[in-house]
């Protein structure tokens, strides 16, 4: 990756047996900015690129050789993408959330967009509800908003809350529970049965910035920075 010319690549890997001890990249392609997350629906890739080149599209049914077929340029800084049904959902840093339609991967058209007054890092979309995490420059807060997206053309904030002291970069949504990456906070276990009011149900400060968390069963895996972190969700208190 080289970031002289924010010239970025797209990297396919074969994932080897278990037992073997390396991984081999069957194909890759370059894409014109700094990418930063991507998702995979079908024969489809779509690559969020950073600033000032949004949302790539790229046919990947052949791996050896991915092909962009589509691309729709966001006004922030593209940081996350959450593909669901004919939606691609973009956390756009300075420009809040981004709806856009893909039903034509050759034309994406934005269709909606929500201004999150801060940095929106991450979104998770769970039925009509698209949940944003993010900060705001330079005050140390993060937070979370719920946004109805039943109508992609018109978001509308149906609850919020904010978090002192860290800067959040990550959420996933699993059932009545929002899991979000803290940075310098850690996990925080944020209770979302009522969308319009969110409540901070239990929290870990881990030793490093925590950047991403996944979780499986009653284990939350949390990326963080220098280390990264299993927790035990009955653990998160």
């Amino acid at each position: 990756m080289r970031f002289g010319n924010l010239l970025a690549v797209l990297v396919v890997c074969h994932l080897l047996p278990i037992e073997a001890s390396a991984l081999i990249m069957v194909g890759s392609i370059e894409t014109p900015g700094r990418a930063r997350d991507v998702e995979v629906v079908g024969e489809l890739a779509y690559a969020v690129d950073g600033e000032d080149e949004g949302l790539r599209v790229i046919d990947v049914s052949n791996p050896a050789f991915p092909v962009e077929v589509g691309a729709l340029d966001t006004p922030g800084f593209a940081h996350n993408v959450e593909v669901v049904g004919h939606l691609a959902y973009v956390a756009d840093h300075g420009s809040g959330l981004r709806l856009i339609d893909v039903s034509d991967p050759t034309l994406p058209v934005e269709v909606g967009a929500f201004d999150t007054f801060g940095w929106a890092q991450d979104v998770a979309v769970a039925g009509e509800l698209a949940y944003v995490v993010g900060g705001r420059q330079f005050l140390g807060s993060g937070w979370l908003r719920v946004i109805d997206v039943s109508d992609p053309a018109l978001p509308v904030e149906v609850g919020a809350l904010d978090m002192l002291g860290g800067s959040a970069r990550d959420v996933e949504v699993v059932g009545e529970l929002a899991y979000v990456a803290d940075h310098d906070s850690g996990l925080r276990l944020i209770d979302v049965s009522n969308p319009a009011l969110p409540v901070e149900v239990g929290a870990l400060d881990t030793p490093g910035r925590a950047h991403d968390v996944e979780v499986v069963g009653q284990l939350a895996y949390v990326a963080d920075g220098v280390s990264w972190k299993r927790v035990d969700r009955k653990s998160v208190v």
